[in-house]
């Protein structure tokens, strides 16, 4: 039941941001572009088809309005709210605006939301280059410090290209700061880096007792529960957890569907017209939503989820 809370409290705080992005898009253009983007990023957390379709409706509503007049940075946003939207879907024209906008210098302000849409389609790599850069820029003597979110980001961003170490020092900064601040979902998301990282090492014990306190902020649970199991750790989830394919993009199923009847990545991928290392990394993403750690157990989860 916590976690239907939560997810309710996630789809009104979607439909209160996509509010003030339609009220002010003809007046306070500004305002809607900043709403939408904040809008976007609670409709990813919460994983609900229904608020990624309402924020691209959304989209398409200040779009038609026009871009504002003012210095507000509207293709970072664009390309945010574009890939919390629909990551797979999109991809192709997504990683070319990337690439345009990365081609140029990036404010600090939109640094984050830059990296974070490249973590989202998979250009991990990218990612922490632009994530290492916002923190070199928010450490820097006069500045504000260090941003919780970009922590976060950064320290997945580390496990998707196998640096545990450096996961291991984003998730402790995280942790103090969250300490400090009274931050539970940082705090959270801090165990949840370190219980993967330490499951991924076969330290379960510890992975457990990380997990444990991560599971303690409801809106983690989901998350946290998929990583850990794909790491090797058990621990207790929701009863009555829904079909697992539906956790997935359209093109994370696609991908699974022909993974579980044998096919290579590079089959795969002469298929869907994507390289063989785009293939590897949604199957890494999907095991995690699907419950397993490996390839060879993609059979029997597909047939069970699609009732074989």
């Amino acid at each position: 039941m916590g976690v239907g809370l939560v997810g309710t409290a996630q789809r009104r705080s979607v439909g209160a941001h996509l509010s003030v992005a339609e009220e002010a898009s003809r007046d306070q253009p500004d305002l809607a572009w900043d709403a939408l983007g904040s809008a976007a990023t609670v409709a990813y957390q919460s994983g609900t088809p229904a608020s990624r379709q309402a924020v691209s409706r959304t989209l398409g509503l200040l779009e038609r309005e026009g871009p504002p007049a003012s210095a507000l940075d509207v293709n970072v946003l664009r390309l945010w709210i574009r890939a919390s939207a629909d990551p797979a879907g999109r991809r192709n024209q997504l990683l070319q605006d990337l690439r345009t906008i990365t081609g140029s210098a990036i404010e600090e302000p939109s640094l984050w939301r830059v990296a974070s849409a490249a973590w989202l389609l998979d250009e991990s790599d990218l990612a922490v280059r632009l994530l290492q850069d916002a923190m070199q820029r928010l450490r820097a003597p006069g500045a504000r410090g260090t941003s919780g979110g970009t922590l976060t980001v950064l320290g997945w961003a580390y496990i998707d290209t196998g640096r545990w170490d450096e996961a291991l020092d984003v998730a402790a900064e995280a942790a103090s700061m969250a300490e400090g601040n009274l931050m539970e979902l940082l705090a959270a998301s801090a165990d949840a880096i370190t219980a993967t990282v330490l499951a991924l090492r076969a330290d379960s014990g510890a992975a457990r007792r990380h997990a444990a306190r991560a599971l303690g902020a409801r809106s983690w649970a989901q998350r946290a529960q998929a990583e850990l199991r794909a790491a090797g750790v058990t621990v207790a989830g929701p009863a009555g957890e829904p079909d697992a394919l539906r956790e997935l993009t359209p093109q994370q199923r696609q991908i699974v569907r022909l993974a579980s009847a044998g096919l290579t990545d590079r089959e795969i991928g002469d298929r869907l017209f994507l390289s063989p290392r785009t293939v590897s990394s949604h199957l890494y993403r999907s095991y995690p939503k699907l419950g397993m750690a490996s390839r060879h157990q993609l059979r029997d989860v597909v047939a069970r989820a699609e009732g074989r």
